[in-house]
């Protein structure tokens, strides 16, 4: 990702269902979905992108088990939500 390349908003998200499910409250043009395949990999991207300080850009993944078994994905630019998969919830 390279602001060159885009001016506007990133949200950064786990599979293409959350893709499709984000993609109904986003402007185009203003924000662009990117799929990471996976939360490790959401996370990651979250993480490098805030030590090169690129603005602009927030993640969304899956609590999923997280909360219970104590692992911490703590970003200000990270959201967890708590379904499991969010395509079954529309």
């Amino acid at each position: 990702m390279k602001r060159s390349d885009h001016q506007g908003s990133f949200l950064i998200v786990e599979g293409r269902d959350d893709r499709l499910f984000f993609q109904r409250f986003i402007e185009v043009g203003s924000c662009v979905i990117q799929v990471a395949r996976n939360k490790q990999t959401v996370c990651e991207v979250i993480r490098i992108l805030e030590a090169n300080q690129f603005s602009g850009v927030v993640g969304v993944i899956d609590a999923d088990f997280d909360r219970i078994e104590g692992s911490d994905w703590q970003s200000e630019n990270l959201i967890a939500y708590d379904a499991n998969d969010l395509i079954g919830r529309r």
